[in-house]
């Protein structure tokens, strides 16, 4: 593996600990992928096909094709929710509070998205996730709501 490999791996090693993820282990789980390919991603030792790569950007908050422009010699880019210091220490949190159900609809989201839609893209996967979080408050349940802003706010359910 070349370089660009290995630039790869430094930098998703970096975001996942700028993330709040110690381990390659919370970071197999946030994404799906296995943890001996997260390892291997981090050594620069492979070479994930597209649907791992996706699956990846995602949970590093990083932009679709974000993988792609550091292996082209460029830096990945931050989705809007990865670009807040606070959003980025939350994103992988379990539920601080019973009935909280952030972190699960989140998880249950991106699994049925690749899943059913492999080729979705990052904001189409956050735009069910929304619907899912509104569904969940208009049933009574107390789910996180991210602002336009990106800070989080709790809100009851209706």
């Amino acid at each position: 593996m070349g370089d660009d490999w290995k630039r790869l791996g430094k930098l998703v090693a970096e975001r996942r600990k700028a993330l709040g993820m110690s381990s390659q282990v919370a970071l197999a789980e946030a994404s799906g992928i296995g943890r001996s390919t997260i390892q291997k991603i981090e050594w620069g030792t492979a070479s994930p096909e597209r649907k791992t790569r996706h699956m990846l950007e995602m949970a590093l908050h990083w932009e679709e094709g974000s993988i792609s422009a550091v292996l082209a010699g460029g830096d990945p880019t931050l989705t809007a929710e990865g670009a807040d210091a606070e959003t980025e220490r939350t994103w992988h949190r379990e539920p601080t509070a019973p009935g909280d159900l952030s972190q699960l609809l989140r998880n249950v989201v991106f699994e049925a998205a690749i899943g059913l839609a492999p080729n979705a893209s990052a904001a189409q996967i956050r735009a069910v996730e929304e619907r899912a979080r509104k569904l969940a408050r208009e049933a009574g349940y107390t789910v996180a709501r991210e602002r336009q802003d990106t800070h989080t706010e709790e809100e009851p359910g209706l």
